[in-house]
């Protein structure tokens, strides 16, 4: 997939940010997966960008939003090193109490953390991007995914 960068106007400083760091992942996760295609629109290498439970929106529909998410995330391969993207509306769409950050806290080294931009938070930018997280390969005794992760 090539990126549609020339149907929009230049990106946002955090999708910026987002590229500046490709050397340091393998895998960026958008959560909330609504933001995904606009970010891969811009990332050098699209395929590389995932939105969590952006391809099972019948499950999320069935089974909830939260289950969805936890299902992408228990996909990614355990050698692999995350890049989080984190929108507010993770919080409103099923993840009110930062569950895929718990998960992924507890079966990988967070090796950083970035703030959206470079200066003061602009109104309603939390929206697109309110954190990006950095996460090392799982460590080896990491924690099971838990029964909704399955």
């Amino acid at each position: 997939m090539q990126g549609a960068a020339g149907m929009w106007p230049q990106p946002a400083s955090f999708v910026r940010g987002v590229r500046a760091l490709c050397d340091r992942y393998d895998v960026l996760l958008v959560h909330h997966w609504w933001l995904t295609q606009y970010v891969a629109a811009f990332h050098p290498e699209p395929d590389r960008v995932q939105g969590l439970g952006m391809w099972r929106r019948d499950e999320a529909a069935r089974d909830g939003e939260l289950v969805a998410v936890l299902r992408d995330l228990a996909q990614i391969p355990p050698d692999a090193r995350i890049l989080l993207l984190h929108n507010d509306l993770a919080g409103s769409y099923g993840d009110s109490e930062d569950t895929v950050l718990q998960v992924l806290r507890a079966r990988r080294p967070l090796l950083d953390s970035f703030p959206c931009r470079d200066g003061p938070p602009v109104s309603g930018e939390s929206m697109l991007c309110d954190g990006m997280f950095l996460f090392g390969p799982e460590a080896a005794d990491a924690p099971a995914g838990g029964e909704e992760a399955r």
